[in-house]
């Protein structure tokens, strides 16, 4: 399996208090700031809540934050250790990180890739309990943007849908 080795390559070299055990979401977001810092041009986002759609230029620093938020999401957390599966499909060159415990809101982590560049990576969270259910996806593709989609059902009142896709 050569390719999970050249995938690990976005993860840091371990330090004695934290190990990095799988991809790094982390590092990966690290890489993306140093683009978009980068970047001479303002970035594009569209947002659309339900039916209503705005689409605007944001300062880098709006962009910055938006992908830093997406750290709550890196499978690598101390109390998420020896959680995840990892399974490979060669053939469609997809690498899947699967959560192994119900109380882990991270359910997969998808690195796409071609030629052992990453093309997208896919996170898939999911909350249900009694009161609500809620389901967020978010694609990352690296040096062109992200797109979020999260769909929030909340007992007796209608699902609220939110999409947002940023541009840089």
């Amino acid at each position: 399996m050569l390719l999970l080795p050249a995938l690990n390559a976005c993860n840091s070299s371990p330090s004695s208090s934290s190990q990095t055990v799988y991809f790094s979401l982390k590092n990966y977001i690290e890489s993306e700031v140093k683009t978009i810092n980068a970047a001479s041009s303002k970035s594009f986002k569209t947002v659309k809540v339900n039916q209503s759609l705005e689409s605007k230029l944001i300062e880098k620093t709006e962009l910055i934050k938006d992908l830093n938020g997406f750290l709550t999401y890196d499978i690598n957390k101390l109390a998420w250790k020896n959680s995840f599966k990892i399974d490979s499909d060669i053939q469609n060159h997809i690498v899947y990180y699967n959560s192994t415990e119900d109380f882990i809101p991270v359910k997969k982590l998808a690195i796409y890739y071609k030629e052992n560049d990453i093309k997208k990576i896919r996170l898939i969270i999911r909350a249900d309990n009694k009161l609500f259910k809620s389901q967020k996806v978010i694609d990352l593709i690296p040096s062109k943007g992200y797109v979020f989609y999260n769909s929030q059902q909340v007992t007796g009142m209608d699902e609220q849908v939110l999409w947002i896709k940023a541009a840089y």
